[in-house]
């Protein structure tokens, strides 16, 4: 199998397992020293990873994470995969569902080493883009919001 196609099903991988709420699968092919740069915090190992996702599944019926745009970049030992990404399936409060937050597109970045053979998460980092100037989010809600 190529390394892309074994990026590629550590991916779908990750959604299903994130889809049925098994953490501790979806940690299983995160690398021992993982550096994650989330919207809300910092996370350092495998098990905060698993630790966040816990935290987070009480406001989820089924997660449900979209992507676009993905692109994917690899070596012989590393690989970028980078897009954008949203999340849908949660449990927000009414007033909540159609905000600019709910409905806005992140930017996904995942670093993948391969380690002893096997491809393992190293890096991943989930953002909003900032206005700046503004000092407020810049929600990407159209591909119009996306800047080359």
């Amino acid at each position: 199998m190529s390394n892309e196609q074994e990026i590629k099903d550590l991916f779908e991988q990750w959604k299903n397992n994130l889809q049925r709420k098994n953490f501790e699968a979806l940690i299983k092919n995160y690398a021992p020293d993982f550096i994650g740069f989330d919207v809300k915090e910092n996370i350092e190992g495998p098990l905060a990873y698993k630790a966040l996702w816990e935290k987070c599944a009480p406001y989820f019926d089924t997660p449900e994470p979209q992507y676009k745009n993905i692109k994917l970049e690899i070596t012989d030992n590393m690989a970028a995969m980078y897009g954008l990404t949203r999340m849908t399936g949660m449990n927000l409060p009414e007033e909540m569902k159609n905000s600019p937050m709910a409905k806005s597109w992140l930017r996904l970045t995942v670093v993948y080493k391969k380690i002893d053979g096997l491809w393992k998460v190293l890096h991943e980092h989930v953002s909003y883009p900032v206005d700046c100037e503004n000092e407020k989010p810049a929600y990407i809600l159209d591909e119009k919001d996306v800047e080359a």
